[in-house]
C-alpha cells in the first residue's frame, strides 16, 4: 500500500507541479497549486472522518469504504503536498532557457519532458517518493481510522500490542519497521551514488 500511494502521489505531483509552473500567474494555476497543498493544511484525523462519512455518503453510486482503495486515497491526499513541493522545488532550479533552446532546436514536447524535464526533475522526483513511501509506512491516523476491520497494518497493530500489554512484540515490530526504513535509504541512497559515479565516469 506504501508502494503504490507513493507512486501515485509522485505522479499526481509531478504533473500538479508541471502544470503550475505552465500557468504561472494565472486563475487556474493558482487552484491547483492551492488545492494540491490544501491537504496539509487539514488535521489528518479531520481527513480520516471526513473521508468516512464522505464514502458513506447515501447518495455516492459505489464506495470504497472497507476496502484498500480507500487507504490508499487517503495516504495519497497526505502525501501529496510533501511530493509537490519536492518536485517544484526541483522545477524552479531548471532554467527555462533550456526549454526554449529545445523548442528552438525542433524538440517536440514529448521529447523536450523525456529528455530534459524528467531528468532534471529525477532528484526531486526520487525525494519526494522515498519521503512519501516512509510516511506511508509509518502513517497512523489514517490507517487506523479507516482501514478495513481484517486488514492488519504497521503502525496500528503496534498500537494495539502496546495497549494489550504486550510490549515486546510490539518493539521487535517497531525496530523491523525503523531497520526497514534505513534500508530503503540506504538502497535509495546507493543507487544515487552510482548514478553519479557512472555519470561522471
Amino acid at each position: 500500500l506504501a508502494l503504490i500511494s507513493a507512486t501515485l502521489a509522485t505522479a499526481l505531483g509531478v504533473w500538479a507541479a508541471l502544470t503550475v509552473a505552465n500557468l504561472k500567474r494565472t486563475t487556474r494555476g493558482r487552484l491547483i497549486d492551492f488545492l494540491s497543498v490544501a491537504s496539509d493544511t487539514v488535521p489528518a484525523i479531520v481527513l480520516a472522518i471526513g473521508f468516512v462519512f464522505l464514502w458513506n455518503a447515501p447518495w455516492l453510486p459505489a464506495t470504497p469504504y472497507n476496502t484498500k482503495a480507500m487507504l490508499v486515497i487517503g495516504y495519497v491526499v497526505i502525501l501529496l503536498p510533501m511530493v509537490i513541493q519536492n518536485v517544484k522545488n526541483s522545477r524552479d532550479a531548471i532554467d527555462d532557457r533550456l526549454f526554449e533552446a529545445a523548442a528552438v532546436g525542433g524538440a517536440s514536447r514529448w521529447q523536450t519532458l523525456t529528455r530534459i524535464t524528467i531528468p532534471m526533475l529525477l532528484p526531486g522526483i526520487m525525494t519526494g517518493w522515498l519521503l512519501g513511501f516512509l510516511l506511508a509506512l509509518r502513517e497512523v491516523v489514517i490507517s487506523s481510522l479507516v482501514r478495513p476491520a481484517s486488514l492488519d497494518l504497521l503502525s496500528p497493530w503496534i498500537m494495539s500490542e502496546f495497549d494489550q500489554g504486550h510490549r515486546a512484540e510490539a518493539m521487535a515490530m517497531t525496530v523491523i519497521g525503523v531497520l526497514g526504513s534505513v534500508a530503503v535509504l540506504v538502497t535509495v541512497d546507493t543507487l544515487r551514488r552510482r548514478r553519479a559515479t557512472a555519470r561522471g565516469l
